[in-house]
């Protein structure tokens, strides 16, 4: 599952409003790798323009299921400082603990995704990204499960269990 704001969903919204269309946002571009990867998967976009921390942290319980074992979560900082919110870095331990205490492993992109998708492929908006920078972030993530055999989907890889991972 792909938890986040804009970036994960794909698009923003008012005054922000680029990005690419679900489809192209990296939790699809993920999913379509790791299926040519003989993976057995379904990513999750759990996105939500606009979204702040808490918010994230409020929606989580709802949108893990069962068969969920990754959680791949983007902290909306400058969503928090545009609604004048002080507590990021304490949301974003909050949701490691429940990650942790519902055995998924937890995968931050937060503060990297800039550098992950590639400055250069920033949406014209300053705030989102372009279809090549959702699939960079998607091929960054299938190379951490390849590479680490870390992300319990699935497959046929082994299934290790890390507490949480940035990439």
């Amino acid at each position: 599952m792909a938890l986040g704001a804009s970036n994960t969903a794909g698009r923003g919204y008012g005054r922000y409003s680029g990005g690419v269309d679900p489809d192209q946002a990296f939790p699809a571009q993920l999913e379509r790798i790791l299926r040519a990867q003989n993976c057995s998967v379904s990513v999750l976009n759990a996105g939500l323009a606009g979204d702040t921390t808490s918010g994230l942290f409020q929606r989580l319980p709802g949108a893990v299921s069962a068969d969920t074992k990754v959680l791949i979560f983007e902290t909306p900082i400058s969503n928090d400082r545009a609604k004048g919110l002080s507590h990021t870095g304490q949301n974003r331990v909050a949701i490691l603990a429940f990650a942790k205490a519902h055995g998924l492993t937890a995968i931050s992109l937060s503060p990297l995704l800039p550098g992950i998708a590639g400055a250069e492929h920033r949406d014209p908006d300053g705030q989102h990204f372009d279809a090549v920078g959702h699939l960079n972030i998607a091929k960054s993530l299938a190379a951490c499960r390849t590479e680490l055999s870390a992300i319990k989907l699935r497959c046929r890889f082994s299934r290790l269990r890390l507490g949480s991972i940035a990439i």
